[in-house]
Parts: C-alpha cells; sequence; structure tokens
C-alpha cells in the first residue's frame, strides 16, 4: 500500500520505523525502507544499528546496505566487527556496495572470519567489486591454500571469473 503512494511515501514510512510500538510493523517499515532505498532514511537505519533488538539491527544494517549511503562508511566498518555474524555479513556488503578502497583492510580482515562462511564470502565479493585493488587482495589471499580466507578468496575469483567469460 504505501509503495503504491508514490515518491514521497519514503518519509512517511520512516517515520512508521521512528514511533512505532508493534514491532512487527517496525521490523516492516524498516526492510521497505531498504526497497525504497532512500538516503533520507540513512540516519534512522543507523540509529536502529544500536538497538537492544538483534532482529531489528540486522534488518537496519541490510536496508542501510541496500541504500548505499556514503554516509555509512564509518558505521559499516566498525559494523564489520560486531559480534553478531549476521551484522558483520550486512556490513559487508555495504562497504561492497559503497566501493570505498579505504575498507579494504577491513575487509580482508572479514574474509578471515572465524565464526561465518556468509562474512567471508560477502566480504570476498565486496573486494571483488571494488575492481582491480580489491581483486588484487582476493588474488593474494587466494595463494593461501590451508586458510578460510584463501578457500572463499578461490570460490569467488573462480565463480566471478566464469560468470564473466559467460557474458
Amino acid at each position: 500500500l504505501l509503495l503504491g503512494t508514490g515518491p514521497g511515501c519514503a518519509g512517511k514510512v520512516i517515520e512508521n520505523a521512528r514511533v512505532s510500538r508493534v514491532p512487527a510493523a517496525r521490523l516492516a517499515a524498516v526492510e521497505i525502507l531498504g526497497v525504497l532505498r532512500d538516503p533520507g532514511a540513512t540516519g534512522l537505519l543507523l540509529e536502529l544499528a544500536d538497538h537492544a533488538d538483534p532482529e531489528l539491527r540486522i534488518k537496519a544494517i541490510k536496508s542501510a546496505a541496500a541504500i548505499a549511503d556514503p554516509r555509512a562508511l564509518a558505521a559499516f566498518q566498525k559494523l564489520i566487527r560486531d559480534p553478531l555474524w549476521e551484522i558483520r555479513c550486512q556490513a559487508a556488503t555495504g562497504l561492497g556496495a559503497l566501493g570505498s578502497t579505504a575498507s579494504i583492510p577491513a575487509l580482508r580482515t572479514a574474509l578471515a572470519d572465524e565464526e561465518e562462511w556468509w562474512v567471508r564470502f560477502n566480504s570476498a565479493r565486496a573486494l571483488y567489486e571494488m575492481g582491480e585493488l580489491g581483486r588484487r587482495v582476493l588474488e593474494e589471499v587466494s595463494g593461501e591454500r590451508d586458510s578460510r580466507s584463501g578457500e572463499v578468496a578461490r570460490y569467488v575469483l573462480g565463480r566471478s571469473d566464469s560468470t564473466r567469460m559467460a557474458a
């Protein structure tokens, strides 16, 4: 319903995400903000990154990553070290969407995430999407035969190279 109200609906959704006391409605509003990709939601989404509810935090970071507002860069660089792997995963996606080479060291570290393959994979994809500098890091790491980092780097490089050749 809100999506059908046109370009001006983002403000209504932001307000709903800010004030709703119904958890399901708030979660839905946060998800819709990611679909709308309105940079005006970035501030609220980054505020929600510190919320006590882990599900709300995860959805907020996922939506912020979809928006890819450069103002989120420092937050994503911090959140890539969050205790929740789902937050680290979305932060890596956000860093990839922003494409800032300043994030390469944080993403390189996240390639070795001890807990979750998805964090390593999203970090590798983010590096790949950064172009030559990111791919160079993946190529260096791919030589590490007995490491999780090397495994995911080889996977992303192989998969991405074969996709490019097929196109």
